[in-house]
């Protein structure tokens, strides 16, 4: 968990300490990428809470509206 709060901090900055929740439903084709995706990545696995983040963040950084 320590190396995926270091990613995150590393992507977000600071920021990751100013949040907000955000629920949302999600499609069981998506949720099962978003599985396989965790399943892909070394131990420890990410959450899903934690995967979502860092794959929003990685996509939004790469898109150039995070930086």
């Amino acid at each position: 968990m320590d190396k995926i709060a270091a990613n995150l901090s590393s992507v977000l900055g600071d920021s990751i300490l100013e949040s907000t929740a955000v629920a949302h439903l999600l499609p069981d084709v998506v949720l099962n990428a978003l599985n396989a995706w965790i399943a892909d990545q070394p131990d420890p696995k990410p959450s899903r809470a934690d995967a979502i983040r860092q794959i929003l963040a990685e996509h939004l950084k790469a898109k150039g509206y995070l930086k």
